[in-house]
């Protein structure tokens, strides 16, 4: 079973590099017509395209309005997200959730039951979604931990044969995970009971980028039946409806056939401090516009920006730079909060949001 499941992969991934199905050997013809059918109705059916220009625009810069202390009660910002009026920060010293009032600056309420192997507690958490309720993903514990938005704890899903990375919630409770630990399916469905649904999707592999690059990946909604799969370093965004990939497309920072720093270790990929690039570090939306922050360094130069698209066509429209160093952002109307280590900043992107209506 391991060996067939290794052929599988090893096809897989010639069929991507390849950038054709034509030649496909008489092995992969040879496989389960279930797993075949999937991996070629994908591939096929996402189509290409590349932005019309690889140069950035700037419009304009978003007006700062206010920036406010947060260090006393979160000292170590993991993940972030908003609603509302409300961002909340997972602090990864205390495994406590705080929710900050962005419009008065203060921190209105701290929840959670910390650190630990129980119901509510976390070991390792790799993503927060804030909706309906706050969840957030533990890969150690292979769990989905639910509080209310007031922060009443709620719920563990438990996720048989599953390392919950990333994740996002659907309109009626479903949990699309990235699974981590499946090299040929990247996402499987669970429904809010946590019963397994279904596994699907495509890895983003460019020809020539060896493996590991895609395991490190991002998830964002964009409607009740369509999400984005945004790989942090390939320079590519994959567009999902009904479960189905329709659509592969490169950000600005293009294609990025050998992202310098790579260095491949026991886990996955590490960068070099000197040497690296971003192309999905964090991404945020609203109802019209997504919002990708690309991070680079060359010899130690390091340079962040924000590049805005349209949410509906994923054309991008504009970028602007900010200062500070960013360790999260939510897109909130029209308003960017911006995460610092010890601050958060709240600005103004009405201008640009005119401007590129």
């Amino acid at each position: 079973m391991k060996l067939k499941t290794v052929t599988i992969l090893i096809l897989y991934l010639l069929l991507i590099s390849c950038g054709k199905n034509k030649d496909i050997d008489d092995s992969f013809k040879s496989l389960d017509s279930s797993i075949k059918n999937v991996i070629l109705h994908s591939y096929n059916k996402s189509k290409k395209e590349k932005q019309s220009s690889h140069k950035r625009n700037f419009k304009s810069t978003p007006e700062l309005i206010k920036k406010f202390y947060i260090g006393d009660s979160v000292f170590n910002p993991g993940f972030m997200d908003g609603i509302d009026s409300s961002l909340y920060i997972l602090d990864l010293s205390s495994m406590r959730i705080n929710e900050i009032n962005y419009t008065l600056g203060r921190v209105n309420n701290s929840f959670g039951k910390g650190k630990g192997h129980g119901p509510g507690e976390l070991i390792r958490p790799t993503d927060m979604v804030v909706a309906d309720h706050v969840y957030i993903s533990d890969v150690s514990k292979g769990t989905i931990e639910i509080y209310s938005l007031n922060g009443t704890y709620l719920n563990t899903i438990k996720l048989n044969s599953c390392s919950p990375y990333k994740f996002i919630i659907t309109k009626n409770h479903d949990i699309i995970i990235n699974n981590e630990l499946d090299l040929i399916f990247p996402f499987y469905k669970y429904n809010s009971e946590g019963a397994f649904l279904k596994k699907f999707g495509t890895n983003l592999i460019l020809r020539n980028i060896k493996s590991g690059l895609f395991h490190d990946m991002k998830l964002c909604t964009v409607s009740d039946t369509s999400f984005l799969q945004l790989p942090i370093r390939l320079g590519v965004i994959g567009l999902y409806k009904n479960d189905e990939l329709v659509l592969i497309k490169e950000t600005i920072d293009g294609k990025q056939i050998k992202p310098d720093g790579i260095i491949y270790g026991e886990n996955y990929v590490h960068t070099d401090k000197l040497n690296y690039l971003y192309t999905s570090l964090f991404e945020t939306r609203n109802g019209n516009f997504l919002i990708l922050y690309s991070k680079k360094s060359k010899k130690g130069i390091k340079e962040g920006v924000f590049d805005v698209y349209n949410i509906n066509t994923l054309n991008y429209l504009t970028s602007f730079k900010l200062e500070g160093n960013i360790y999260g952002i939510s897109l909130i109307i029209d308003k960017l909060l911006t995460l610092d280590h010890d601050s958060v900043s709240l600005w103004d992107i009405s201008k640009i949001i005119e401007d590129n209506k």
